[in-house]
């Protein structure tokens, strides 16, 4: 068996039975399709077991809800490809993966494929385009080096750009080299970040990546109507958690420095949750976790390796403010952006 698509799905009724059917519909028999009920309580599992009377191709299992990581991990541990590709339930696949990926795997063998993708709307707007800014080609171990790894992680600018898409929909990993990269996760606390963490650590490892000619080979479904209800709890925590699992990677210096600038988007991005996303929380519990913020010491020690001549505004403003511990002018700033939420909103997602 040569490639294993695996979704893990959680009370996904609304769309499994259609995200089988469509990918079943275009599998060649060098692939299948495993499918991962993570405790759903609702009719996902059914749904789950008439496809695989249908098709052989189609293999299922039925596990006690343990989240997003782990299931993947269970679906790794059933599916007998020698390369593993992840996707969402309620996301999609172009044509074009079904022939190119199979293709390229037999032709160059890589230990990684990186592609492309594209959001799409549920109201029909116009696509747009998610893209690896990075030549297209295959690298060996010395290119994935210099060429590769540091354009894993955020953008000097702090807009969360980064040159390569981080999710895993945009990846395909050969199995022993996924299985050998990601045991150093098995335990770790990753509950925001887990694709990049992922990603990085099987590219961290990976003796040769290919990468794809510019082309949209997933569909990623963005739901516009509910951006600015995405508050997350304990956001600064969580990611530190991440950049401290990205930090043990490697000892190289560029690499290290990168993870300064993660950090650095990171807090940013905790910031932001605060006054952009719709939550319960009072003002005075908002300025607390500002104030957390601003007093880290192993944020402030990544802050001091920031050049903010390459960051963009307003991120240098934020940082700047972080730096220096101005928390009444951060909470101005923050009182500003909940008021421009809607303007924000569009602007983010045009």
């Amino acid at each position: 068996m040569l490639l294993s698509i695996i979704i893990s799905v959680y009370n996904g009724e609304e769309f499994v039975e259609s995200c089988i059917r469509s990918v079943r519909e275009r599998l060649t028999d060098e692939m299948e399709l495993v499918v991962v009920d993570d405790g759903s309580t609702d009719n996902t599992w059914e749904l789950i077991e008439n496809a695989m009377l249908t098709d052989s191709r189609v293999r299922g299992i039925h596990i006690e809800n343990i989240g997003l990581p782990g299931s993947r991990i269970e679906g790794v541990v059933v599916a007998s490809g020698e390369y593993l590709y992840f996707m969402d339930v309620d996301d999609s696949l172009n044509d074009d993966f079904f022939y190119d990926i199979p293709h390229e795997l037999e032709e160059n063998r890589p230990d990684v494929i990186l592609f492309d993708a594209r959001r799409v709307f549920p109201d029909n707007r116009r696509p747009v385009g998610i893209e690896n800014r990075v030549e297209s080609g295959l690298y060996g171990r010395k290119e994935v080096e210099d060429r590769i790894i540091t354009k894993l992680f955020c953008t000097h600018d702090l807009y969360g750009n980064r040159d390569i898409i981080p999710n895993v929909w945009t990846k395909v990993f050969r199995r022993d080299l996924f299985i050998s990269s990601t045991a150093s996760l098995k335990g770790k606390r990753i509950i925001i970040g887990e694709d990049l963490a992922l990603s990085a650590s099987v590219i961290m490892n990976a003796s040769s990546v290919s990468v794809l000619p510019h082309k949209p080979y997933y569909n990623y479904l963005t739901n516009s109507s509910s951006i600015m209800n995405n508050y997350k709890e304990n956001v600064f925590r969580e990611t530190s958690f991440l950049c401290e699992y990205l930090e043990g990677l490697s000892a190289d210096e560029r690499y290290r420095r990168q993870i300064c600038y993660e950090r650095a988007f990171f807090a940013i991005s905790a910031y932001y949750n605060e006054f952009f996303y719709i939550s319960a929380k009072t003002g005075a519990e908002k300025k607390e976790t500002v104030s957390m913020i601003c007093s880290d010491p192993v944020l402030a020690c990544a802050l001091r390796q920031i050049s903010l001549r390459e960051v963009k505004f307003p991120g240098s403003l934020i940082v700047s403010c972080l730096m220096k511990g101005r928390l009444g002018l951060l909470m101005g700033i923050g009182s500003f952006i909940r008021l421009a939420r809607p303007l924000i909103a569009k602007f983010v997602l045009s």
